[in-house]
């Protein structure tokens, strides 16, 4: 579905390199904070108004199908939490869900319309700051969802949810109305259509090293 290098702008836009035209709209001036890693350079986003967003057009981030979402990103110790979102918060934050990359965890939140809230939560073990993780969340439909840290599965959960039937996808903000921003650095974005497998996704990690 789509590979963003987190570096390649043109105008306001981030670059997708998959070919399928999934291009980022560039909401303030995010690149000025670049820094280097993990290929060549990264975004960090500052907590204030900075985030991404895919146009609903191109893209369908809902949980009615197959998805991998993967990643790499460095919180600092004055870095409470990243999000990654698919969201269009219709009413409240409902029609909605976030990968929260944190100090000490990752945690993955899903809120379906008509249902409650779903918070599924892991804690990183001797988690360090001004460290590269990569994540990688893998979502088989409505009943199994799967974290991944450096190529290696790390938790998984079974589970019933709703369907999230979002097509909007933002980096660096909470939802669709943008009441919250987050603050972290990442890099090496990737989605895929498709649940990959766990030898599929240590070629991918390693790949990196």
């Amino acid at each position: 579905m789509g590979y963003w290098d987190m570096e390649t702008l043109s105008g306001w836009m981030l670059k997708d390199f998959s070919k399928n035209n999934n291009n980022w709209n560039i909401f303030w001036w995010i690149a000025v904070w670049w820094i280097s890693w993990i290929r060549w350079k990264a975004i960090a986003f500052d907590w204030v108004d900075d985030y991404l967003s895919m146009p609903p057009a191109v893209n369908d981030m809902s949980t009615s199908t197959y998805k991998t979402l993967s990643f790499w990103a460095k919180l600092k110790s004055n870095e409470g939490s990243f999000y990654i979102s698919f969201a269009d918060r219709i009413q409240d934050y409902k029609d909605s869900g976030w990968f929260s990359f944190g100090n000490g965890y990752v945690k993955l939140e899903y809120y379906p319309l008509g249902a409650t809230v779903e918070s599924f939560y892991y804690n990183i073990p001797d988690f360090k700051t001004d460290t590269w993780y990569n994540c990688t969340y893998v979502y088989k439909s409505w009943w199994n969802t799967s974290i991944y840290l450096n190529g290696l599965k790390v938790a998984e959960w079974i589970y019933t949810v709703n369907d999230i039937q979002t097509k909007v996808f933002n980096i660096g903000r909470q939802d669709n109305k943008g009441v919250i921003f987050k603050k972290g650095s990442v890099d090496e974005v990737r989605v895929y259509n498709r649940a990959l497998s766990d030898a599929e996704i240590s070629v991918l990690y390693n790949s990196y090293k």
